[in-house]
């Protein structure tokens, strides 16, 4: 069986939140290990945004699902796989048809396993983490928008 971790960070500006990364590693791999399990490999998209599912390593690794090298993908948690609701949702259901497990470790108080998934809330979750990015890239468009508007407010501006 070959078990891999998935880490994600949708911004690391001079290496500052890196820890991030190394903290997403070592959930996955004490994880792992309560299962007698060795983590093969890391795939790692760092400052990448999760909506896009456009991730050179997550891309990597999801065609190696496809191709039956992995078997088990495990994240921190399912805002790592992905901030775009149906397309986290559908990638569970692909994982689910092709009889491969992700589990989220820190997901709804405990660990989220799609091949034993009993859990009717997910959709409500990944909506959730979907909310947050949405909530972000407004907040920063009405900053933008607010700097601006005081900028041609000012009269000594150029």
């Amino acid at each position: 069986m070959t078990v891999v971790g998935y880490c994600r960070l949708s911004r690391d500006e001079d290496k500052e939140n890196y820890s991030s990364i190394e903290e997403q590693k070592r959930i996955i791999t004490d994880y792992a290990a309560t299962r007698n399990w060795n983590i093969s490999d890391f795939y790692i998209d760092d400052n990448v945004s999760g909506y896009t599912f456009n991730r050179p390593e997550f891309k990597k690794m999801i065609e190696k699902v496809k191709r039956g090298k992995v078997n088990v993908v495990i994240v921190k948690d399912l805002s790592r796989i992905g901030r775009n609701n149906g397309r986290v949702l559908v990638l569970i259901d692909d994982f689910k048809n092709m009889q491969k497990n992700l589990i989220a470790v820190s997901e709804m108080g405990g660990s989220y396993d799609v091949l034993n998934d009993r859990d009717d809330m997910i959709g409500i979750t990944t909506w959730f983490n979907e909310r947050y990015v949405k909530e972000c890239s407004k907040k920063t468009r009405d900053h933008i928008r607010r700097s601006a508007d005081s900028a041609q407010l000012r009269p000594d501006a150029p």
